[in-house]
């Protein structure tokens, strides 16, 4: 397998700059540390924050792959897929009406499962600014 220099893959991230301007407004992901947890926890649930984690592990890993192998691109469908089981995994909960569930999970994970419940009709998800605020 021939790889692209170290040139090539720096250049295609300078390209993948760009999804950060989905995070306009909020907080530089460089001053993370110096937010209280609240104010991370109002950061990471934030749409844009969550789309910007969607387009960097999924979107962007696309651009990334030898001449003739798609790298990047069966990273991204791995990730997508390990996110797929653990939607399975939650479809498998018997649940009734009157049932409410916690789900606490990573950022990127919650990115993914934000779009697979609004297109589920067993689950509603609850704003979590709601309890953050």
């Amino acid at each position: 397998m021939v790889l692209k220099p170290f040139f090539y893959w720096f250049h295609r991230w300078e390209v993948g700059l760009h999804y950060l301007d989905i995070c306009d407004g909020l907080p530089l992901l460089s001053d993370e540390d110096s937010l209280s947890l609240l104010e991370k926890l109002k950061l990471i649930n934030h749409d844009q924050y969550l789309d910007y984690l969607i387009a960097v592990n999924a979107d962007m890993l696309t651009h990334v792959g030898s001449e003739k192998d798609f790298e990047g691109a069966d990273e991204a469908a791995k990730y997508y897929k390990r996110n797929l089981r653990m939607f399975s995994n939650l479809n498998r909960i018997e649940l009734t009406l009157k049932d409410r569930m916690f789900i606490l999970m990573g950022a990127s994970h919650t990115a993914f499962f934000r779009d697979f419940i609004s297109r589920n009709s067993k689950f509603k998800m609850v704003d979590s600014f709601k309890y953050l605020d």
